[in-house]
Order: structure tokens, then sequence, then C-alpha cells
């Protein structure tokens, strides 16, 4: 049976409003629900809630060279936060990211919907991290790179992608290579949250008009 939305987006510069009625299927309804049902799971992690307790870094000073520093979670509250993200990662479970974004792109027909959801996209992507780092040619602030360690050694066992990484961390301390990864994770959860608070907004509706700020 299909289930009916309606909401309207404000756009914040222009202040112009459009409305916009539509329906989704039962299983886009299914998926969406299982988006939100895990996203409420990942927003009760510690590391989702703060960052604060995760820092990287280097400097450099002439005769000792380049120096790195990296500061980390405790590994139990970072097990639970990847264990928490691992829906929205994994291609074939229902709460995967990109599906979810796929879903409201095809049904949210309108110009400014769809900037916010592609804005969304970009950020899970690690898009709209302020800064790049490579070592040799792997940019580890890049998706593939985030995805290959999370092969390597978190949700898989790769052994190729590990021996890869693992040559890097000869040049490059693995404690602050998994620093940078952990962040790239944290943007990704930042989307998640963003996106969730979206299809909160059409799933929870009790027929009632949603508008929403763009």
């Amino acid at each position: 049976m299909p289930h009916p939305f309606k909401f309207t987006i404000k756009n914040n510069k222009t202040e112009e409003l459009e409305t916009l009625k539509g329906q989704f299927t039962d299983a886009e309804w299914a998926r969406l629900g299982e988006f939100l049902e895990s996203a409420y799971r990942l927003a009760s992690s510690r590391i989702a809630q703060t960052s604060s307790q995760l820092s990287f870094g280097f400097s450099w000073r002439k005769g000792t060279g380049l120096t790195y520093r990296a500061t980390l979670p405790p590994e139990a509250d970072t097990a639970a936060f990847l264990h928490w993200m691992r829906p929205f990662v994994l291609k074939r479970e229902p709460a995967y990211f990109y599906a979810a974004c796929n879903i409201l792109s095809r049904r949210l027909a309108l110009a400014s919907a769809r900037r916010c959801i592609q804005a969304l996209r970009d950020r899970y992507a690690g898009k709209a991290i302020p800064f790049t780092m490579s070592i040799g040619p792997l940019v580890l602030t890049a998706e593939d790179a985030l995805d290959q360690w999370l092969n390597a050694f978190e949700y898989h066992h790769d052994p190729d992608k590990r021996s890869e990484l693992r040559a890097m961390y000869e040049v490059f301390p693995e404690a602050s290579a998994r620093a940078v990864f952990i962040y790239s994770m944290l943007e990704r959860a930042s989307a998640v949250g963003k996106l969730a608070a979206i299809i909160n907004s059409l799933v929870k509706q009790d027929g009632s008009e949603v508008r929403l700020r763009l």
C-alpha cells in the first residue's frame, strides 16, 4: 500500500516556499524505517555524541624532523561506534546510506531538496573534509581509502588490503592513520544524522504538513 507524504521546503536565503506531495512504496517505506531505526542506535554511541577524545596532527622541528601525534578514543567506544555505523556502510544492508539517498532523491522531486541530499552524499563521501592528507598514492581522506581500511581491519579482513595499509604504516604511524579514518567515519555519521532528520519528518507524519529548512 502507498505511504503518502506532504512537506514544504523553505529556502533560508530567498524565503521561498515549495510544497511537494508524493508517496513511498512499501519497500521504500521499509528501507527508510530501517535507516531511521539504525540512526537512533548510532546516536546513542559515545563517539557519535562527542568527538572531543579524538585529535591528530604533526609538527616539524629542525634537528628532530617530522613528529606525528594522535589521541584516540577508548577502543571499546570506537568498536561500538563502528558497529553501529556498519548498516549504513555495507551495500547489502537495508539501511545502506546511498540507497536511502536514492529513494529520497527519486521521491522528493524538487531541485532544492535534491541539492540538500547531494550535499549529504558529498559529506558522507568525505568531500566536505576541510583538508586532504595523502601518503604516497593513497589519499587517506578519500572515500576509497576509508573503505579499504574498513575492509582490511574492521568489517572484513582482506589480506591484500591489509598488506597495502601496513606498508603505509612504515612511513605514517598507524595511530595517526586510525585517527584520520575515525574522523572520516564521524563525517559519515554527521551525514547519517542529517538524512535521518529528513526521513523522520516524513515517516513520523500525522497527516499534517511538514516543513523543512534548506
